[in-house]
């Protein structure tokens, strides 16, 4: 998948902050309310991080400007309203974080710099939370489904070609029935930007999220068969978007209608004390050009994923590997603003062709984990 900007930090500060940073979280669920009819509960959330970074921004490693160190905070309640008997489920969650869900600075030694712009330490009304996750849940009478509606996320396989990790306003028709789970979604991608709920963060604009006017829609839909050891989830995906001229375009070729598709499959088997997880996915989909001097660009990347770990007495080591597909250039190209190709062999979640949308449809990955070089823009 490729990004001009944000999440590649996402990979890369993670894994910083794993070794020369520290982490004290507190996590609790508390039942407020348990009677014959519903159960309310509230889950807060709160951490304090010590990070110290170097080569932020370049592999210069006598640039003193760019090393930083701060502490960042991330909070949050959870509140839960569930009816017994299948019946409603209601979710609402607050939240304080910073740019792109990191930690928000609250103090900074040096200048926090990223490679997208400048972060300043979070005050006053910054600190507030906003509401991050809401939605209402209920069953269809009469038929074996349920409805969910409001601000949430779509998830798929280990969330590596979902648009898994910004809530977007959303509806999901989804049910079950024997060993088979289905879901149907749809998201408006980047209208909760433009309705944000809370304080105002006005740096983040700097850093490139804010709303911008678009005619985009994602649809989805999945299944899981569930068996004795195993399971079997195939998916796939649609991000039409026919917003105008007004989108930050990878490519040379000019559009207004672009149709990237995902297609995936995620295996799951557990054996005695040893369990693998296999996922392949692929792009399809074109974006259509309006100038006739200029191809038509395919979407053909792809995405593969596997893990495996085993339970030993005390222990249980964990391996993964990914490797995503990537754009390729001649050397005399490289360095150039844009590509000039008819193929985009990069594997996308959102769209090359309007990077607008990376603020609202990206992917989150298996438990956050600090992988960096598959979602890194590849030439050759």
């Amino acid at each position: 998948m490729q990004k001009n900007r944000p999440k590649f930090k996402r990979g890369a500060l993670f894994f910083i902050a794993c070794f020369f940073g520290s982490v004290f979280p507190l996590r609790a669920e508390i039942e407020v309310v348990r009677n014959e009819n519903f159960l309310f509960s509230v889950s807060p959330y709160f951490r304090v991080d010590a990070i110290v970074l170097k080569n932020t921004v370049d592999l210069d490693s006598k640039n003193k400007d760019d090393s930083s160190a701060y502490l960042g905070i991330d909070y949050s309640l959870g509140l839960d309203l569930t009816y017994k008997d299948d019946g409603p489920q209601a979710h609402l969650k607050l939240e304080r974080n910073g740019p792109y869900d990191y930690d928000a600075p609250v103090f900074i030694h040096n200048t926090l710099m990223t490679s997208t712009a400048k972060v300043e330490r979070y005050r006053d009304a910054e600190l507030l939370p906003h509401v991050e996750e809401f939605w209402y849940d209920f069953g269809l009478y009469g038929l074996p489904s349920r409805l969910k509606g409001g601000l949430f996320v779509y998830e798929a396989g280990n969330n590596l070609s979902a648009p898994s990790d910004y809530e977007n306003y959303s509806l999901s028709l989804y049910g079950e029935k024997g060993n088979l789970t289905w879901n149907f979604y749809y998201c408006r991608p980047d209208l909760a930007n433009k309705s944000y709920l809370g304080p105002r963060i006005d740096q983040e604009r700097q850093q490139g999220i804010h709303y911008t006017p678009n005619k985009a829609n994602f649809f989805a839909a999945d299944a899981v068969f569930a068996f004795k050891s195993s399971s079997l989830q195939p998916y796939v995906e649609v991000l039409s978007d026919f917003s105008g001229e007004k989108r930050t375009n990878l490519f040379s070729t000019p559009t207004q209608e672009d149709i990237l598709g995902t297609f995936g499959l995620d295996w799951n088997v557990t054996l005695d004390k040893l369990s693998l997880g296999i996922e392949a996915a692929r792009n399809f989909g074109a974006a259509k050009s309006t100038d006739p001097d200029y191809k038509d660009v395919e979407h053909c990347g792809y995405l593969i994923y596997a893990d495996a770990a085993y339970q030993f007495e005390k222990i249980a080591p964990h391996t993964r590997f990914a490797y995503a597909s990537g754009n390729k250039v001649p050397l005399d190209q490289a360095g150039d603003d844009t590509f000039t190709s008819g193929k985009n062999r990069a594997f996308s979640v959102y769209s090359p062709l309007n990077t607008n949308l990376s603020d609202s449809i990206y992917p989150l990955g298996p438990e956050s984990m600090p992988l960096v070089g598959p979602w890194a823009q590849a030439t050759d």
